[in-house]
Formats: C-alpha cells, sequence, structure tokens
C-alpha cells in the first residue's frame, strides 16, 4: 500500500488542471475527498467548478501528509470520469461532486517548484499583511516565504488574509501559515520573524495574472544574467 493509506475522505486535496493555452501558466484549486473507492477518487466540486468538457482530461491531484520527520507534500495523476450532480453526502443532504480514477501511485511533489522566484531587489509584486508590507524572500504560484518586523505573530495552520499588489492593483489572497521562525541571532527575535504562507482558493483570474507575472520577472532576470546588466 505504501503512501496510498494518505488517500481518505476528508483529505484536503489541490487539482492542477492542465496548461492553459500551450503557455507556461496553470489552473490550481481546491477541493477535499468524499470517499475513496479502489482507485476511484470521488471529491467536492472545486471553486472555480470544473466545467463538464473538462471529462477525460487528465488532472494532478496533490495533497499534504504530516509525519513524523515534518510535512510531505505527495501527488498522484487522475483522470475526470464523471460529473456527479446529485452526490449523497450525508442521509440528508446532496451536493455536486467528481469521480477522478487514479493513474499513478503517489509520489513526493514539491508544489513552489512552480515559478519559485527570488524577486530582485525592484519589482512590480508586492505583499501586504493588515496594511503592513512584508519583505518578499521568494514567490511561487503556490506559496511565499516572507519575512516581517511587524506586531502580528501566527502560529502554524493559521489561515490569513494577504493583499498582493501585482503591477499596482491589489487582489486580496488567503493564505494558510505552514511555518514559521525566527533570525539564529536571538538578538533579533523580537524584531524580525519568517513565514512560509500557501495561496488557498486563488480564482482562474487571478492565478493566469499572477503566473504571467511571474514568468515576466523571471524572463527579466534571466536577460539581467545573460547580458549581465
Amino acid at each position: 500500500m505504501g503512501n496510498q493509506k494518505f488517500i481518505k475522505p476528508g483529505l484536503n486535496i489541490k487539482i492542477i488542471l492542465p496548461y492553459l493555452n500551450g503557455d507556461d501558466s496553470f489552473d490550481m484549486r481546491g477541493s477535499i475527498i468524499y470517499d475513496v473507492m479502489d482507485r476511484e477518487i470521488i471529491i467536492a466540486q472545486t471553486e472555480p467548478e470544473i466545467t463538464e468538457n473538462k471529462i477525460g482530461e487528465h488532472v494532478t491531484v496533490t495533497f499534504v501528509v504530516k509525519e513524523k520527520t515534518g510535512k510531505t507534500r505527495f501527488r498522484i495523476l487522475a483522470q475526470i470520469k464523471e460529473f456527479i450532480k446529485s452526490y449523497k453526502l450525508t442521509s440528508h443532504g446532496k451536493t455536486h461532486a467528481i469521480r477522478l480514477v487514479k493513474i499513478t501511485n503517489p509520489e513526493i511533489y514539491n508544489l513552489r517548484t512552480f515559478y519559485r522566484i527570488e524577486l530582485p531587489h525592484r519589482t512590480d509584486l508586492e505583499m501586504y499583511i493588515f496594511n503592513n508590507k512584508v519583505n518578499i524572500i521568494d514567490i511561487s504560484l503556490g506559496g511565499v516565504r516572507i519575512s516581517h518586523n511587524a506586531d502580528f505573530s501566527f502560529q502554524e495552520g493559521d489561515i490569513i488574509k494577504v493583499i498582493l499588489l501585482i503591477d499596482k492593483k491589489p487582489y486580496e489572497l488567503n493564505a494558510q501559515v505552514l511555518r514559521t521562525w525566527y533570525p539564529s541571532d536571538y538578538r533579533f527575535h523580537h524584531s524580525l520573524q519568517y513565514m512560509a504562507l500557501e495561496f488557498l482558493g486563488m480564482t482562474m483570474k487571478v492565478q493566469n495574472i499572477f503566473s504571467r507575472k511571474l514568468i515576466e520577472i523571471q524572463r527579466h532576470i534571466r536577460y539581467k544574467e545573460l547580458f549581465n546588466t
């Protein structure tokens, strides 16, 4: 069985749909597993919804497992087989669901490898928490590592609101605190905190805008490295 035991009802997952328009952006949506039957997985309809013209397409399903050594993200490849309009969730209620068929077994997967970028000194990408600008250490479509010297303090697992400023336009996002830590020098513990955040429930529109901005920054960095400007 191995890592198969981790795929079970109640597990929060992310669905990554195929690349859009042949470019480097992708579509990631949150869901939860309702039921597992051998290679079939019943999941909640996502927000925004996956449309029925996606039947037959392959998607990547990722999920995080807490182990003794820490948290590990896994992925499987699955195929969309059916859209269930009246899935019996409880004895008193029905809901929309999607039936997937698992194609591959779970393997370790790093969601942050998607365009994980260390931002240059000047960029049109900023982040704010409680109206306080934070320092972006590195960022991807899946999450971000930041540092801040503000008064707020969060714990692992907290869901917080962040404002992502892309080309001076604000986008409000939910994010989950994955980890917090302090500088190795204890003298700075009261003035500086580091956090790793995972973005949650990002709409397809924001995903595309954000993804294109990351690609633009990445190309700019490569250009400067190539021509030493």
